[in-house]
């Protein structure tokens, strides 16, 4: 049984209302579904994020690189 989207929204808010950021908006499988999730709550420390191609998965590797501090 699958979620529709009246049942997802919910969950995202509760991320969000909590000051959280998503990272990684790209699909991270060649199905083109988004199941790899990151979050954080101090978005100005991230340089970037995203995801990778894999030639051995149809899940695709993400990353995040941080600033120096």
């Amino acid at each position: 049984m699958q979620a529709n989207s009246e049942q997802k929204a919910p969950k995202k808010y509760l991320i969000t209302d909590e000051g959280y950021t998503q990272l990684i908006n790209q699909f991270t499988t060649d199905c083109h579904a988004p199941i790899d999730h990151v979050y954080t709550d101090v978005p100005q420390c991230v340089q970037s994020a995203g995801t990778m191609e894999s030639y051995y998965s149809d899940h695709r590797p993400i990353y995040i690189s941080v600033k120096a501090v």
